[in-house]
């Protein structure tokens, strides 16, 4: 594995174990967005088509939470509920395929 496979191999696991402290309540949903965020731009050389495939899931997470903030909440509704879930199954889910492999 290359050196920077094996960095971004880190950064993938972070954004998952993240999503995992987030799920159980370990962090906050504005803290998963930061950290989201911070770990895709520290992301070196992946192909742009994947960058914008994560920016686009922590786009769609950003949004939730900048929607939140404008009704002066820190309470999601149900339709919340149901986005947040849905783009962290399928980021969680891009976030495995783009892992390298073992070798």
């Amino acid at each position: 594995m290359r050196q920077d496979e094996a960095y971004n191999q880190r950064q993938y696991e972070r954004m998952l174990q993240a999503i995992e402290a987030y799920e159980k309540d370990r962090i906050t949903f504005g803290r998963l967005t930061i950290d989201l965020e911070g770990l895709i731009q520290a992301l070196e050389n992946i192909p742009n088509a994947q960058r914008h495939i994560l920016l686009t899931h922590w786009g769609t997470l950003e949004d939730v939470r900048s929607l939140a903030l404008s009704r002066s909440t820190t309470q999601f509704d149900d339709e919340d509920n149901r986005l947040i879930t849905a783009t962290l199954t399928a980021l969680k889910a891009e976030l495995i395929h783009m892992m390298p492999s073992p070798t």
